[in-house]
């Protein structure tokens, strides 16, 4: 989480675009992870596709609980297979 501290010190050192340009890096990272992951399980796979607006799902989550649930899904998948 982002405080109003941090956003303070990030303008105080002139660093906007560089800050803003991880937090996308980040994001991108996460998507490709959640992607990979769901992919895994081609269940998983079918049912995201299946959802509205997701027949290229980018591997967000956002505010969509059907999507969330199929991620938790995949993760807990991944992690009684660990």
């Amino acid at each position: 989480m982002i405080t109003e501290a941090d956003m303070r010190a990030v303008r105080a050192d002139g660093d906007l675009p560089a800050f803003f340009h991880g937090l996308v890096q980040q994001a991108h990272a996460d998507n490709a992870r959640r992607r990979a992951l769901v992919n895994r399980y081609p269940d998983l796979a079918d049912r995201i596709r299946q959802l509205p607006g997701h027949a290229r799902w980018s591997g967000s989550v956002g505010e969509n609980p059907h999507t969330a649930a199929i991620v938790a899904e995949a993760e807990t998948r991944a992690g009684a297979a660990a």
